[in-house]
Formats: structure tokens, C-alpha cells, sequence
């Protein structure tokens, strides 16, 4: 195992350092020839679960490594000793995934490898602009570090070999196999297959649109199939594990993250097939929230407020039929609350509303006010609770099944609005947002260490929001005028500039 990770490590250096070449019209061809071939790949694996890519050559020139001494003295010598990867094309990846296989029952055998239990391939696919120069340049590394391992040919196809992995170096790409399980030796039949998979036109509107993404990284997922091998480990078949599974198929998840100058953004976004569409789990926006959670100035909150009722039905929907199987399994203290969930629904529990703001007195200790939308069930429980938050100086009032929560009765909503940070003046404008105000924040105090604290200082605010069936995070920086990667590498390294 350690001898492919030195040799997976060599490799991702290649990946990581390397220049393109000047003909631009040809590597635009190649480039066009190679996605698709990828998309091909991934629309007729039937195996894959998720994909995505690294766009490992636009974060390097994004963080401005040259410019600073670190960073360059470990970069520059690995770059002159590479020309011929692509690097205007992303790496690609995916996981091929069948399950895991039945653990031992004998208890003295009961823990879980991944690597050998689980059963499927991981795969990355690389641009290549010169094939044989390519390959010169990795016998030489091979000759240098002398990782034991010598190309051969098959059909046209130059690889080699080593434990649990094999790369293949075609006309304009490599391509890399590893099996999850290192005790298995890929052969050079399983290759061939995988390969065939490229050559063979095939697509998806699905796959598609995430293959179309330009983001720094990004990462999908085919939540039809993951969810039904899921179920299909601890489940077992019914009617309603079968139409959960029908459902979601076609459905998946796409995430993009990117680098930008000032921030950092994160989305994440459903494309849901027309069964699972129909869902509507959130309100409009979280307005009546916010706008009664008090005065003063908070450093970090959130709101939310969501259709329990689509929960429940959603609920009866696709479990009801495998409750039993719960029940089986639960005391006589815990069926009492069970059944009357069963009964009742979620929003016995749960009414879909929460709103919190937090703030930071000047010793740097947090208080909050807060509301709650309760059911039956849940304000039976947490009545002591309650009594406990009086005591320690809130004021608690509990109107129309929402408890109110106010530090003390000069915070209540009756004084005042929040006083909202800049950037977060659209808090409440959706149904699940918040916000966390860097500028407060006692980091001496939070136990982070030298370069944590680096970065951080010089963030501005962190907001999330959720709109339909997607989702949006973003990171600010102070200074909005440098990619906030070359921040971040700046600060690990001590600004050496």
C-alpha cells in the first residue's frame, strides 16, 4: 500500500506542476476530444456513483505561488522538469462503487477496512499534450525514485502496473485505475474495458450540466444510486424502499467550490427528477423569524423555517412501511414516544421554525436569544429546561406553539430590530440563511494555532442561504482586491512575499 501512495503522490505532482503547449487551436481540439470522452465514460458506467474534476492548474496560478519565496523555491523546480500535461483541462475523477462485502459475523473479525471491504475503482483522467515525451519523462522519474515499475504495451495501449493500481497513457489523456481493495491486482482486461467505455457516445442532461462546470473543483453526485445502495445494505426490500428508490433515480448533486478575489464560494445544487421535484420542504423566506429575534448587534445567526407538513407527507410516503422494522428494535419506554410520532407526524416534534442570533459580550462569552417552533411532544419535554434558562436571567414567553428567548427583557423585539453586520443584510431573505461576523470573534480563545488564526483575521464574514434546491456559502475577505487562495497560502507561510 505505501508504494502506491508514493506512486499515486508522484504522479499527483505531475498533475499538480505542469505546463501546456503553445498550439492553442490543437489543444482546444484535443481538450474538446477529451472531455467527451470522459462525459462517455461516466454515461455508460452504470457503476459510478460520483465524479467531478480539479481544476488543479488554474488554483496554482490563482494563488500566485511565484510570489512568495516558499511557495516558489518548492514549485519551480518540479515545473521545469514537466511540459507535456494539459494544463488547460481540470483532472478528472470518479468513483465506481457495487457495495461492500458481508463482514465476518466471528467477532474477533467484526472491524471494517474500507480498502478491502469495499468493492469498486477509483479513476482519474488527466489531459496530455505529448504522449511520448510524456512517457520519457516518466521512465526518467521512474529511473530517479525507482519505483519498481516498467511500462508495457497492449493493443496500442502503453501502461504499467503496480499493487493495486494501473495507468494507462493514450493519444491526449492518461488514465489511472485503482481498486478500493489493495489486496486486488487490476488486470489489463479490466483496463481494456474501461477504456472501451470512452470510445462508445453516450449522454445525459444530468451528467452533462456538471460536466460543464468551469469551477475551481467540483464534485457530483448520483444520489439515485447512492441512497439505493444504502438501503440496500441495511434494509431490507418493500414498497417503500422501492419507490424512494424509483423516485430518485436521474436525481443528482452537483457542488462547485471556487477561489475568487475577497472570497470563497461554495454551492450546492439538486437536479431532481420530476417524482422528486414535486417536494417543496421550505416556506418562502424567514422575514417573521428575524424580525422577532431581538435588538442589538449579533455576531452570528440563523434562521429557518420549513413546511413540516411536505415532511410528513413526504415521510408517510417513503417509511412508513419500514417502521415496523424499527419498532422490533426499540424498549417500551422509547415505543411510547415512537407510535406517537407515527401517529402524529414530525411536527409533533418540530413545527419547521428556528431562529437564532448570537452575540459576544466584551469578555469575549456568548449569550443568545433564540426561538422555537415546538409540538406537543417537544414542549412536554423541555419544560425543565425552559425553567433552567429563566433562572439563568432569560426571558421566555411561548405564544401560538413558538417559544421566545430573549439574554434579557431590554433584548426582546419590542426595543428594537437587529442591528445587521455588512454583508448580511439580506438575512431573512430566504428560508434557511445565517451568518458568522469574523470581526469579534476572541481568537486567542478559540484554541486555534498560529496559521489558523492568520487566516482567519483576515477574513470578513461567512453567510449561507438556501434558495429552492440550492444551496449557497460564501467566505469574505477584507481584502478584496487578492484571490482569496493567494490569502490563505500567504498567511500559512507567514507572508514571506
Amino acid at each position: 500500500m505505501f508504494k502506491t501512495i508514493v506512486i499515486l503522490h508522484s504522479f499527483f505532482l505531475f498533475f499538480l506542476f505542469s505546463c501546456s503547449s503553445d498550439k492553442k487551436v490543437e489543444q482546444k481540439v484535443v481538450k474538446n476530444i477529451f472531455k467527451t470522452r470522459v462525459k462517455n465514460f461516466l454515461n455508460n458506467n452504470n457503476k459510478v456513483i460520483a465524479f467531478g474534476h480539479a481544476d488543479i492548474f488554474k488554483l496554482l496560478n490563482k494563488s500566485e505561488y511565484n510570489k512568495n519565496i516558499l511557495s516558489k523555491t518548492i514549485v519551480d523546480p518540479i515545473i521545469s522538469k514537466v511540459t507535456t500535461l494539459d494544463q488547460k483541462s481540470p483532472v478528472y475523477f470518479a468513483v465506481e462503487y457495487s457495495g461492500e462485502k458481508n463482514v465476518s459475523s466471528d467477532n474477533s473479525k467484526m472491524s471494517f477496512d474500507p480498502l478491502t471491504q469495499t468493492e469498486g475503482f477509483l479513476y482519474a483522467f488527466v489531459g496530455v499534450s505529448d504522449k511520448m515525451k510524456l512517457k520519457s519523462q516518466i521512465e526518467q522519474i521512474e529511473k530517479d525514485e525507482k519505483l519498481g515499475f516498467n511500462f508495457k504495451s497492449s493493443d496500442g495501449i502503453d501502461y504499467f502496473k503496480s499493487e493495486n493500481t494501473i495507468v494507462a497513457l493514450m493519444d491526449g489523456y492518461l488514465m489511472l485505475m485503482a481498486d478500493f481493495n489493495e489486496e486486488n491486482e487490476i488486470e489489463i482486461s479490466q483496463l481494456k474495458e474501461a477504456l472501451k467505455l470512452m470510445d462508445t457516445e453516450k449522454s445525459s442532461d444530468e451528467i452533462n450540466k456538471a460536466m460543464e462546470s468551469s469551477s475551481d473543483f467540483m464534485f457530483t453526485i448520483n444520489m439515485g444510486k447512492s441512497v439505493e445502495l444504502s438501503l440496500n445494505n441495511i434494509v431490507k426490500t418493500n414498497i417503500g424502499t422501492e419507490k424512494i428508490k424509483s423516485d430518485l433515480k436521474g436525481c443528482f448533486n452537483i457542488t462547485n467550490l471556487d477561489f475568487d478575489k475577497g472570497q470563497i464560494q461554495l454551492t450546492t445544487e439538486n437536479i431532481l427528477s420530476p417524482a422528486m421535484s414535486k417536494w417543496k420542504l421550505t416556506k418562502s423566506n424567514s422575514k417573521e423569524i428575524v424580525e422577532k429575534l431581538g435588538s442589538g448587534s449579533p455576531d452570528l445567526a440563523m434562521a429557518m423555517n420549513l413546511d413540516m407538513n411536505q415532511f410528513d407527507i413526504m415521510f408517510d410516503t417513503y417509511f412508513k412501511s419500514i417502521l415496523s422494522e424499527i419498532e422490533s428494535k426499540l424498549s417500551d419506554s422509547e415505543l411510547i414516544d415512537f407510535n406517537k410520532i407515527k401517529t402524529e407526524g414530525l411536527s409533533t416534534l418540530f413545527s419547521g421554525k428556528l431562529g437564532l442570533a448570537g452575540f459576544l459580550n466584551e469578555g469575549g462569552i456568548p449569550y443568545f436569544n433564540f426561538q422555537l417552533g415546538t409540538g406537543p411532544m417537544l414542549q412536554e419535554k423541555i419544560g425543565g429546561q425552559l425553567d433552567n434558562l429563566k433562572l439563568a436571567g432569560y426571558d421566555i414567553t411561548t405564544k401560538n406553539n413558538v417559544i421566545y428567548g430573549y439574554f434579557n427583557t431590554g433584548n426582546n423585539p419590542s426595543n428594537a430590530n437587529l442591528t445587521l453586520p455588512e454583508g448580511a443584510e439580506d438575512f431573512g431573505n430566504y428560508p434557511i440563511n445565517g451568518f458568522l461576523d469574523f470581526k469579534n470573534l476572541p481568537l486567542n480563545n478559540l484554541g486555534f494555532d498560529d496559521k489558523m488564526i492568520n487566516i482567519v483575521k483576515n477574513l470578513s464574514i461567512l453567510k449561507f442561504k438556501v434558495e429552492g434546491d440550492k444551496l449557497t456559502l460564501e467566505i469574505k475577505f477584507k481584502d478584496k482586491s487578492k484571490n482569496s487562495i493567494a490569502q490563505i497560502i500567504a498567511a500559512i507561510s507567514g507572508n514571506l512575499l
